[in-house]
């Protein structure tokens, strides 16, 4: 194996590697966020629920059942001033946990969420029931 070879080998690893890190949007301090790529093929349906922290892993409450969302890539959670708030892929604020929002997007099987999720589904997301997000209204 050559030099350039080698070098072009450490490059994809290394990018491959900041690709995973940017891809799962939580860290040790909050819950887990998970990401997917836009334009998944999803029927747009309504949902609304309050945004909470659920044994570590970011869930939408309501009406009686518990949603894993699926946010769009670049979403992420803040954690400032000892509050958490999820942050769109510009870095305004979407929501902050406690929060009644409203979700448009489609709802996926756990199988449906492991194809479309940039990262593994987390430990801690162990539900059956996830929302790939569309859309956010508060």
């Amino acid at each position: 194996m050559g030099m350039k070879s080698a070098s072009r080998r450490v490059a994809a690893l290394t990018l491959g590697a900041q690709l995973l890190a940017s891809a799962c949007a939580s860290d040790a301090d909050g819950p887990a966020l998970i990401n997917y790529r836009l334009g998944q093929d999803t029927d747009l349906v309504g949902f609304e629920g309050e945004l909470v922290d659920d044994d570590g892993c970011l869930t939408v409450e309501g009406n009686d059942s518990s949603t894993v969302p699926l946010w769009p890539e670049g979403f992420r959670l803040n954690h400032s001033d000892g509050e958490e708030t999820l942050m769109d892929a510009d870095g305004q604020v979407v929501a902050a946990l406690g929060d009644q929002i409203r979700l448009g997007g489609g709802i996926l099987t756990r199988k449906g969420a492991e194809k479309v999720a940039l990262t593994p589904i987390p430990n801690e997301c162990d539900g059956d029931r996830f929302f790939a997000v569309g859309q956010v209204g508060s």
